[in-house]
């Protein structure tokens, strides 16, 4: 009975690990996830990314929890070729250590993005400074407020100044 169950397992750790693929539909993808290396192709009118082979159950599973990742279920055969130039392109790319489309576009979207909170951070700012400014004048407007009441209590007319031209 011991010799069968080392047998089934020996059997298990034997066979050919499963082959598969991860697609990914997040739009500024890199050219290598987590080690994993992908590349663009185009399924249908979508283009996605496409993995290696994983065969990292650990890494496999992990990534398939991220939104956007997916078990690949496409043909293979026929899209072996591109699939894998565009891999080896991106293996290369990783190797030289420069950022694949992905991450050029991903750089500029978060370069774009830390422009806007600046600017956001200056308009809160200026917010302030003005709000400030308005809480200032409006004291201001009621102490001239007190005096002129002070003055008509004492029987003087006070009379109303010129508005500016706005």
């Amino acid at each position: 009975m011991a010799d069968e169950n080392t047998e089934k397992k020996d059997d298990k750790a034997k066979a050919p690990k499963e082959r598969r693929r991860l697609v990914c539909t997040r739009p500024n993808a890199s050219h290598s996830i987590s080690g994993i290396a992908f590349t663009s192709v185009t399924l249908g009118d979508d283009p996605v990314h496409v993995s290696e082979h994983v065969d990292d159950d650990q890494a496999y599973e992990r990534l398939l929890r991220i939104p956007g990742f997916t078990p690949w279920s496409g043909d293979e055969k026929a899209h072996a070729r591109t699939i894998e130039d565009g891999l080896t392109k991106s293996r290369r790319l990783d190797a030289q250590g420069l950022p694949g489309p992905g991450a050029v576009a991903d750089q500029q979207l978060r370069r774009t993005l830390d422009e806007q909170r600046q600017s956001n951070r200056n308009l809160a700012a200026r917010i302030q400074e003005l709000t400030q400014q308005n809480a200032e004048l409006a004291a201001e407007n009621e102490t001239l407020r007190e005096k002129i009441q002070a003055l008509e209590a004492k029987g003087l007319r006070v009379a109303p100044r010129a508005q500016a031209a706005a």
